[in-house]
């Protein structure tokens, strides 16, 4: 009997993304089309109403470029900028 070890997260990830950036839209099913769709604009729902509830946000990111740091290090807060 041959055991099968669990593949860790960085094996598999690099075949999930390619399969991502290479699967055109149109080869999607029209039930996974609509649910992609569907995933997005609930996404961006809650992104948009949530970053203008949080203009706190805008100054402590201000305040770390301030403090000396770097923009390229941050990581980028959706519905804020880089």
């Amino acid at each position: 009997m041959q055991s099968h070890a669990t593949p860790q997260l960085e094996e598999v990830t690099p075949y999930f993304t390619k399969f991502i950036a290479e699967t055109p839209y149109e080869a999607l099913p029209q039930p996974i089309a609509e649910r992609v769709k569907m995933s997005i604009l609930d996404t961006m729902g809650i992104i948009v109403p949530a970053s203008e509830l949080m203009p706190d946000l805008k100054k402590a990111m201000g305040i770390y470029i301030d403090a000396g740091g770097k923009r390229s290090s941050t990581a980028t807060v959706l519905g804020i900028g880089a």
